[in-house]
């Protein structure tokens, strides 16, 4: 599968779910967009929110209205990013961690297992 097709599945599953918290949503399917359509990192905040049309306090102010961090709200994007493409089989976990924009393999692993309590070596030796 590839990465534009799992970010549109992302996109209705984060579509459904955050069905309620319409801020949330716009957030996460912004950032998603981005990932599909660039190159260049797109969890920069400035990016983010000038995509949204707000300036960076407004929404940094947002987001702490409804009890969450913009650095929860990128997390939520990566690991959800991470589970499909682990599952696809069809990348390597070097390449994971470049799509995820880490900085290095290590870094990738490390939050992983903070993510779901293993390595992506583990997650992928039991779902196969």
């Amino acid at each position: 599968m590839s990465c534009k097709l799992i970010i549109d599945s992302i996109i209705g599953d984060v579509s459904v779910e955050y069905d309620r918290d319409f801020f949330t949503k716009k957030i996460l399917i912004t950032i998603l967009s981005e990932i599909k359509n660039s190159n260049n990192n797109p969890f920069d905040v400035c990016k983010v929110s000038s995509v949204m049309n707000l300036s960076e306090r407004t929404f940094y102010r947002r987001l702490k209205d409804i009890d969450k961090t913009y650095v929860e709200v990128k997390d939520e994007v990566k690991r959800r990013y991470a589970f499909y493409l682990l599952n696809s089989e069809h990348y390597t976990i070097k390449q994971i961690s470049k799509l995820l924009f880490f900085k290095s393999s290590s870094a990738f692993i490390h939050a992983f297992k903070r993510w779901y309590g293993c390595t992506p070596k583990k997650w992928k030796y039991v779902i196969s």
